[in-house]
């Protein structure tokens, strides 16, 4: 996969033709009803991945664009990833105890619940992740 990308890739047309063949995937599976089973791998599994290497892939066509939050989001996903489960337990569990999700509403609920894992993922990105990263930096031989 490395000497393909090294000798240049599918081109911005392959790209285009691989995206359009995943969303057609995905769309299909919502138009279908798929919740479960190997048509859900199908659909769901097969499209999610042909979405992530077009996403890479079109990186090299696209990557003049330097959208500072889309930056900082990308950089903080994996604290994200790390810190969402429990962000979205304490959360919801807030919002219950609160009764809140009657004022809210199902709408209001998922801003709240998106906004606030946001926002710690990125707090854990710039209080644990960074650090670390630059300790080890510090530590580890370059080689």
């Amino acid at each position: 996969a490395a000497e393909y990308h090294l000798a240049g890739g599918p081109g911005r047309y392959g790209v285009a033709a691989a995206g359009a063949v995943s969303i057609t995937l995905y769309v299909g599976g919502v138009l279908q009803g798929v919740a479960s089973g190997a048509d859900r791998s199908m659909y769901w599994g097969v499209a999610g991945a042909g979405l992530l290497l077009v996403t890479l892939a079109s990186e090299r066509y696209f990557a003049t664009f330097d959208i500072k939050p889309v930056r900082i989001l990308g950089d903080a996903s994996y604290a994200t990833y790390l810190s969402s489960l429990f962000t979205l337990a304490a959360v919801a569990a807030l919002l219950r105890s609160l009764d809140a999700y009657a004022l809210l509403g199902t709408l209001g609920s998922y801003v709240v619940l998106t906004t606030t894992t946001l926002a710690v993922g990125y707090l854990v990105y710039r209080w644990v992740e960074l650090p670390l990263n630059e300790r080890a930096a510090r530590l580890l031989p370059r080689g």
